[in-house]
Formats: C-alpha cells, sequence, structure tokens
C-alpha cells in the first residue's frame, strides 16, 4: 500500500524506525534501541542510535510488504534522488528488527530478479559493456552464452539481476560457503561478479541488487568478504568489510612457455583421501580456507562435471594440481593497444614437503595441456604466505595484487600463514 504502513510485526516495527528515523533519534536512548533492534556483534545500540541523529527529513513514497515480517519502504528526500529501505523482523517474541539494507530507489519499471540460465548470453553482453579500468589498462571479459557457468562449481549461489523490459541493467552475486579464520570457522558469503554497465550507473542500480544479494544470506551468514584488484580505482572507493593489512595475487602463467612434457596420471574417486590429505597438509594453515574432508571433495568433483571433474586433477609423488579449463576469454587493452588470451584456472593444488618439484612438473603438464585446447593463459591464486608463492611467482608472467576485504578481524600472524583461497570463490 503506497505510503501507508501495515498492521503487521514488521508494519508496527517500521512505524517506531521511520518515524524516529525522520525526527532525527529526537528523545531516543540506546535502551529503546535495544528493545526494537538486534544484530549480531560488534552492533551496539548505540551504533544505530547515531545513524538516527544523521537521518535527513523524508516523506514514505510506497511501502510493498513482502510478508507479515518483511516489508521494503521507498523514502523522498525531495531532491530526486529516492533511498528504499527493506527491514526484517524476529518470526517470534519481540519482533525486532534483524535485518536492514538501504540502496538507492530504481524506477518501478526495473525488476530486481534472480537470474537463470536463459539469460547466459545478455548476461554476457552486460559483462562485456563493463569493462573493468585497472590503472593503464582495460580488461574485457567474455565468458560466452554460458555465462553462469560459475555458479555451477559453488555450493550454495544466487546471481540477482536488474531487469528492464528485458534489458539487463547490472549483475550482482553472492555465494555462501565455510571458511576458517584464526582457528575459528564461519559461515561466510563472497559478494562477487558485480557488473554493471556505463550506461546505468549512477541511478541506484548497483546498491538495489546489492541489497537483494545481502538480504538472500541475512539469516545465515556470520561474516562477509570479497576482493577488490588493487589497480581498479573504483571499486578501491566502494565501502564494506575492512580490509586485511594483506591480501593475494593472481598470477597468470603462460601456457606455451611453461608446457612440459606429461606427466601424473588423472585422478579416480578413490584418491579423494589423498587428495584432501594432502591439500591439508599443504594449505592447512592458511587462513579462509577448510580443507575437504574426502566426502565433500568428492561432492565438489562432481557437482558440475562437465566444467571440473576427476579428470582434471593431475596425480602426482606427493603433489596434485587440478584445473578447470574454463575457456574464459580476456582482452587487456593497454593504452589502445589490445591483446587476447583464453584462460584456465587452477582450482585444487597442493603438495607434502620435498614434493615441489613434482607439483612444477604438473604444472608443466597441464600446461602442455591447456595449450593443445587452445588455452594461452592460467591463473592461481597465492598469497606471500602460502606454501607454493616463490613457485608461482618465478613462473608466473604477471602477478595482479588483490585487497581483501573481510568482516572478520585479521587474526595475529594471519600474514606469515597466509591466505588459501580457493578459485571457485573468486
Amino acid at each position: 500500500m503506497s505510503g501507508e504502513l501495515p498492521d503487521t510485526p514488521v508494519g508496527r516495527q517500521a512505524e517506531w524506525f521511520l518515524g524516529h528515523a525522520n525526527a532525527q533519534g529526537t528523545g531516543l536512548t540506546s535502551d529503546d534501541v535495544a528493545r526494537h533492534m538486534w544484530f549480531p556483534p560488534p552492533w551496539e545500540p548505540v551504533h544505530s542510535l547515531e545513524r538516527f541523529r544523521e537521518e535527513r527529513p523524508f516523506t514514505i513514497a510506497k511501502v510493498v510488504a513482502e510478508s507479515p515480517h518483511r516489508l521494503t519502504a521507498t523514502l523522498d528526500y525531495g531532491d530526486g534522488k529516492p533511498w528504499a529501505v527493506s527491514l526484517g523482523v524476529e518470526e517470534a517474541g519481540e519482533h525486532r528488527i534483524v535485518s536492514m539494507q538501504w540502496a538507492r530507489a530504481i524506477p518501478d519499471d526495473v525488476v530486481i530478479r534472480e537470474a537463470v540460465p536463459s539469460d547466459g548470453p545478455a548476461l554476457n553482453g552486460l559483462e562485456v559493456r563493463a569493462p573493468m579500468a585497472l590503472g593503464p589498462e582495460t580488461v574485457t571479459y567474455d565468458r560466452g552464452d554460458d555465462f553462469l557457468a560459475f555458479t555451477r562449481l559453488m555450493e550454495d549461489n544466487v546471481c540477482w539481476v536488474g531487469d528492464a523490459g528485458g534489458t539487463l541493467l547490472g549483475l550482482a552475486c553472492g555465494a555462501l560457503h565455510r571458511v576458517r579464520i584464526g582457528g575459528e570457522v564461519y559461515r561466510a558469503m563472497l559478494l562477487h561478479h558485480v557488473r554493471v554497465p556505463r550506461e546505468a550507473r549512477g541511478g541506484g542500480i548497483f546498491s538495489a541488487i546489492n541489497m537483494r544479494v545481502f538480504g538472500r544470506y541475512d539469516d545465515v551468514r556470520e561474516a562477509a568478504y570479497g576482493y577488490t584488484a588493487v589497480d581498479n580505482a573504483a571499486g578501491m572507493k566502494l565501502g564494506g568489510p575492512g580490509a586485511w593489512s594483506f591480501g593475494l595475487y593472481r598470477a597468470v602463467l603462460a601456457c606455451a612457455d611453461l608446457a612440459g612434457d606429461p606427466h601424473g596420471r588423472p585422478a579416480t574417486p578413490a584418491d579423494a583421501p589423498a587428495i584432501a590429505a594432502t591439500l591439508k597438509a599443504c594449505h592447512g594453515h592458511g587462513e579462509v580456507t577448510l580443507p575437504y574432508p574426502a566426502g565433500s571433495l568428492a561432492a565438489r568433483l562432481e557437482r558440475a562435471p562437465d566444467l571440473y571433474t576427476w579428470e582434471y586433477v593431475l596425480m602426482g609423488e606427493g603433489a596434485v594440481l587440478g584445473v578447470w579449463p574454463a575457456r574464459l576469454r580476456v582482452t587487456v587493452d593497454r593504452e589502445g593497444v589490445p591483446s587476447s588470451s583464453t584462460r584456465a584456472v587452477v582450482l585444487d593444488h597442493g603438495c607434502l614437503p620435498g614434493a615441489e618439484a613434482e607439483l612444477e612438473r604438473l604444472v608443466g603438464s597441464w600446461c602442455a595441456r591447456l595449450r593443445d585446447a587452445g588455452h594461452t593463459e592460467v591463473t592461481w591464486l597465492t598469497s606471500e604466505g602460502s606454501p607454493s608463492y616463490a613457485m608461482v611467482e618465478r613462473l608466473a608472467a604477471r602477478m595482479d595484487p588483490y585487497l581483501f576485504r573481510m568482516s572478520v578481524p585479521e587474526p595475529e600472524g594471519a600474514v606469515k600463514r597466509g591466505l588459501y583461497v580457493d578459485a571457485v570463490y573468486f
């Protein structure tokens, strides 16, 4: 009902919240806030009290009640730039506000919806229209018509798009999985593949889609994180979780330069315990990792066998190297001079102490295989504390630095342990 709040649990709390927001928190106390709102630590009622005092006067332009426990209100500030706030309340008890997302309001003819496989060609066109400016370079990715292939490798992922009558104006995805940080396991949400073409920027599309991504995992996520290319000036300006003191590198290895003799053998399901043990021995100390036990490793390798499965994992003596032949087409334009490549992605990898040379032989074997299949490059995620960092840095044609943003504070000694980043979640 436009401009009117429903007589429901969320409607009553919205009336309290919006009334005090419009009054800039006059007469409101931290105890009042605590009776009506609750969020996980490090939030405290005083934080929201400060936010009330910073609010500007508004009128309620529209209310969309999604359920008795969730609604979105559009707020008109009189400046031609309305905002939407989505509120969720507890389904029992005092019905406190437990979720809240703010986003720029978007035109009524733009629908925010979940992406579906048939969106693939349009999504690929959108990404091609949204190249990334990385310092002196402009990078364009072309994933082809099966644009959402990467989502099939993830355990729990959702992608939202802004759809204006069949024209896609933006994309943002979220994936939930477990990570271990400082010895503690968290259910963490990765915000990834955020794309808004130039012609749609500045109109609130990004914040509206972003709100849906975070809202999807509000009740289950314990952490949120993301990566930003250090050379991406626009991305570095965006808010989000605090950055750790160190990040990671996306190493780019040239297949033709590193191609070697065939080595190793394709893995089989019987190798799952050995693979899991090698990954744990190599990367078990790293932050943001959760080594796979044999059972979950099998699920990973059988989740999307057309993309990545047992035969894509090479086994050596004390070393493993899994590669997704992604056929990602990349065009890098540097000062008007373009160059193109086709990339694969290193996924599960590692070696036991003393088997570093064996891992490098597997790299050569894989590079020859990729070269013969039409790939020119393979990417490898690493950090300075990672066991394979020295080898990867030596082999790489380039090392692209990324900032690591994580809502969980950086544990003491993390820089020495390094990051073990699952490239599926990047």
